[in-house]
């Protein structure tokens, strides 16, 4: 059976429509039917019908920093209470939640959200390094899901002082400013299941093999799906 998987994508600083067919070509190589929207209203009449909810975007209120404040007008983004419900009702149903690079920085009027993906961005000490080469260490001890990926080197921007939850799972981490500064973790949470992935600025981080076979395990992770398999090529 065809599994199904939307992806909300869109915002501002950021190509989400390169990274977006990115993920979607790793996931319809992998066997899934993928909806790409960057309408919020399509997104959550979608969610009923999708096992895994992908969100590759950056829509926040734009309220802090100060330097985006001029731009709130236009492109802030406020969560509609019918988005809350929807997302609330797909993991309480037990399905998945992928969450790519900026999702740390969305819904920051919404305090479930970060619950719901044990981190987020804190503008106070949050930052990362211009976009450059940088080695990704794989914590193979930590989980299954990982224990045969190899160390990678990518092209991409790392965050750095995420507030992270204590209880997420480690997969994947990079050094920052002299400090390991975690990638990837998944976490359950109300019945579902929630991948997060840190990586993916732009569309020359899914060039490692290795981050493509990570985002397709992770959304194996996600809805419960065996993830044996090569690595993709």
């Amino acid at each position: 059976m065809t599994r199904s998987a939307v992806v909300y994508s869109g915002g501002v600083t950021h190509d989400f429509v390169t990274t977006s067919g990115a993920l979607t070509a790793i996931l319809a190589a992998d066997g899934w039917s993928v909806t790409v929207t960057e309408s919020a209203s399509e997104l959550v009449a979608r969610l009923p019908g999708a096992s895994l909810a992908v969100f590759n975007t950056l829509r926040w209120t734009m309220r802090r920093p100060e330097r985006y404040a001029a731009q709130a007008a236009a492109h802030g983004f406020c969560t509609p209470l019918e988005l809350k419900d929807a997302l609330s009702t797909h993991l309480a149903a037990g399905r998945g939640v992928l969450a790519m690079h900026t999702a740390t920085l969305c819904f920051d009027d919404w305090d479930e959200w970060p619950r719901m993906l044990g981190a987020c961005w804190d503008w106070d000490r949050s930052y990362h390094p211009p976009v450059g080469s940088m080695t990704v260490e794989v914590s193979r001890s930590s989980h299954e899901l990982v224990a045969d990926l190899d160390d990678f080197s990518t092209d991409d921007e790392a965050y750095a002082a995420l507030a992270v939850a204590t209880d997420v799972v480690p997969l994947a981490s990079t050094v920052v400013g002299g400090r390991r500064q975690p990638l990837a973790w998944i976490r359950e949470i109300g019945g579902g299941r929630v991948a997060h992935d840190a990586l993916g600025h732009h569309g020359r981080s899914y060039e490692a093999a290795t981050h493509r076979e990570l985002v397709r395990r992770l959304a194996r992770w996600a809805t419960r799906a065996q993830h044996t398999g090569t690595p993709s090529p």
